[in-house]
Order: C-alpha cells, then sequence, then structure tokens
C-alpha cells in the first residue's frame, strides 16, 4: 500500500514546523490553523523519516473534533526501495 502522504508530503498550509533527530530518523511534524467553521482543533500531521532512505516510514494524522480526539496511524513495516541506498548527510 502507498500512503498519498508518503508519495508527496505536502505542505501547504502548515502555520510550524517542528524538527528532530536520532541517529537513524528525522521526526518531521506540521501544524495546521484550526478549522473553527466545522470545530476542527490542534491539527497536525507527524511523520517519522528514515535517514537512510530519506522516506517516511510512520505517520500519525491528529486532529480534535468537537472536543473529541481524532487520530489515524500509518505504519510501513515492509519497505522496499529499488537500487541501493544512499545515506543522506546534511
Amino acid at each position: 500500500m502507498v500512503l498519498k502522504e508518503i508519495a508527496k508530503l505536502d505542505t501547504a498550509g502548515a502555520t510550524k514546523f517542528d524538527i528532530a533527530q536520532t541517529p537513524t530518523h528525522f521526526r518531521l511534524r506540521l501544524l495546521y490553523p484550526d478549522r473553527d467553521e466545522y470545530q476542527v482543533k490542534e491539527r497536525y500531521k507527524w511523520f517519522l523519516i528514515d535517514k537512510q532512505t530519506m522516506l517516511p516510514v510512520e505517520m500519525i494524522n491528529h486532529f480534535l473534533m468537537g472536543g473529541k480526539k481524532q487520530s489515524e496511524h500509518f505504519k510501513v513495516s515492509d519497505l522496499k526501495v529499488n537500487g541501493s541506498a544512499r545515506p543522506y548527510n546534511y
């Protein structure tokens, strides 16, 4: 299964970015504005990006709607990449 968020990491509309890293992964959180007309608050998407492949391997989509927490959690467990991946060095 290919997640659309993995195929295209869309940052349009994000108001803030939080970035952190571990020895093997980058952590990226995109925060989005509240949508008062739909009672949607505290919106964010959180990605765990593998440093070797530079591909997201985990994603959480979170928001509150009408005061109730809603969350989608996707985790890639069997990632296959064509050819050898070279590490990306910042």
